[in-house]
């Protein structure tokens, strides 16, 4: 089984950064910790603002240290039309992990269906 699969199914939450239920950031901050190590800052913005978390996603100083790039992998984030994000977890599958309200949580997603959603842009913390 996936790792990745405690996380589906999970609630969608308002500000949410687990166990129980995640905000799509939340879920990418929580699993860059507990499964790559990596800390990501907490970014504490309202979901009903988009035009704010674009900015966000954008201009964020922890960003600098990502690189875009063209074939993602494994743990990969996938930034979502600026202002939604999730993470690559089966690269063979070419499949998304994210945390979507509309949703109602914690989904798998193939990234054919999500390309049809939204514009996908995929970055990497550079070495």
């Amino acid at each position: 089984m996936h790792w990745a699969c405690k996380y589906i199914g999970k609630p969608w939450k308002s500000g949410g950064f687990g166990p129980d239920a995640y905000n799509c950031y939340g879920l990418v901050h929580d699993i860059y910790q507990k499964r790559f190590g990596i800390v990501l800052p907490k970014l504490l913005i309202s979901e009903s603002d988009t035009k704010t978390i674009g900015v966000m996603m954008k201009n964020h100083p922890a960003r600098k240290g990502f690189i875009e790039i063209q074939e993602p992998k494994e743990g990969d984030i996938v930034i979502m039309n600026d202002y939604h994000c999730g993470l690559v977890i089966a690269p063979d599958q070419k499949g998304i992990i994210h945390a979507y309200k509309a949703y109602g949580g914690v989904v798998f997603q193939k990234l054919a269906i999500a390309s049809l959603q939204w514009q996908l842009c995929f970055i990497r913390k550079a070495e």
